[in-house]
């Protein structure tokens, strides 16, 4: 695998894990909790018992639901492989706790506990959309589709790459996975965004915004200020409520968190992107390194596990590492600390594999 290679975001190879290693694991981990408590709390053997019980049961499930799905998303899209086992694109991306996604050169499986498999051909699929960040929708040709919430995957720039990589003309993302630049504005002139509720109505065009009957196009708007408020003392209602306050000549309104459903980033987004020089936010807007970027700083929270490196664990960092390096040359990261640390990290796993090589060209690589 050539690290300095950009072209394969979207091609891996994933090995299986036992699933009686997942199940003895837990039951493992729920044995030796008990004895622990059973001898140190005695007194509390009523109450701390049941819950670990419960706890290291559910981690068992939990682990053993997520593998079997992944399994059988495998088998399932094998199965469609005119040669079976041969394919050129391989992603196996779990999904939350009991779903995965498969990805070959036939299409894409979705399994996930206690739900009937979706299984489209690359051919069958109509369109990919993205109505919020890290939600896919995927439409068949018959007009039915389902939901992908990736917001709970590890790697989602992997699974867009995939699609892109098959079915380009078809993908309606708001960042192109293979040059990490935002297509929110071109979406724009096709696919006007709206929100709608007894508020009122909200859309955003690539001519400006609009409040009800209220509009301001965007070479007009002089400003837009976001201000945050904590939300109402309802017990039903936690946290903080952002509004964004559009101004120009005679013309104002505001747009607030809890009324555009999941589209407020995505509107800060894009105003920022239309109007740089009129915005004033009480945080930066996302920009698609920014997104990357917290991927990446995940990946390395998950996979910073201080356990020796054996044959497996190698293999394992090693494939995970392989999808980060590629995120950081894609969204051109800039030589943060954590990038530096990823990079010492990186290079230790490919000298345990004997590829001293690539390591040497890590030792030297200095990102943009």
């Amino acid at each position: 695998m050539d690290i300095n290679s950009t072209d394969n975001l979207h091609y891996e190879t994933v090995a299986d894990v036992p699933l009686k290693n997942l199940v003895i694991g837990g039951m493992s981990a729920m044995f030796f909790s008990c004895i622990i408590v059973g001898l140190l709390l005695p007194f509390m053997l009523v109450l701390i018992i049941p819950v670990a019980l419960f706890l290291m049961i559910f981690l068992a499930c939990s682990l053993a639901f997520g593998e079997m799905s992944s399994r059988k998303a495998q088998s399932i899209a094998n199965r469609h492989l005119s040669s079976p086992g041969k394919t050129k694109l391989q992603v196996i991306e779990q999904v939350g706790d009991k779903s995965a996604l498969v990805m070959n050169d036939w299409g894409v499986v979705f399994c996930s506990v206690g739900k009937r498999p979706v299984e489209l051909s690359w051919d069958e699929i109509a369109q990919v959309e993205e109505p919020q960040v890290k939600v896919l929708v995927v439409r068949d040709r018959n007009n039915a589709n389902f939901k992908l919430d990736l917001a709970v995957a590890k790697r989602f720039f992997l699974v867009t790459a995939s699609m892109f990589s098959k079915i380009s003309s078809r993908c309606n993302f708001d960042i192109n996975p293979l040059t990490g630049q935002s297509l929110l504005e071109q979406k724009l002139r096709t696919e006007p965004r709206e929100w709608k509720g007894l508020w009122g109505h909200f859309k955003v065009s690539s001519e400006g915004v609009e409040f009800n009957d209220k509009k301001i196009h965007w070479d007009v708007l002089q400003n837009v200020d976001e201000t945050v408020a904590d939300a109402d003392p309802d017990p039903g209602m936690l946290g903080k409520i952002y509004s964004l306050h559009f101004k120009a000549p005679g013309t104002s309104f505001t747009a607030k968190s809890d009324q555009l459903e999941g589209g407020y980033d995505l509107l800060k987004r894009l105003t920022a992107e239309k109007c740089p020089q009129a915005t004033s936010f009480a945080g930066d807007a996302q920009t698609p390194r920014d997104i990357a970027y917290d991927e990446f700083c995940l990946l390395q929270e998950l996979l910073d596990v201080p356990t020796p490196l054996n044959k497996r664990k190698a293999a394992y960092l090693e494939r995970y590492y392989f999808y980060m390096l590629q995120l950081i040359r894609r969204f051109k990261f800039k030589f943060y600390p954590q990038v530096r640390r990823f990079l010492e990290d990186y290079a230790k796993v490919l000298r345990f594999m004997g590829r001293e090589a690539e390591a040497k060209q890590l030792d030297e690589f200095v990102p943009d």
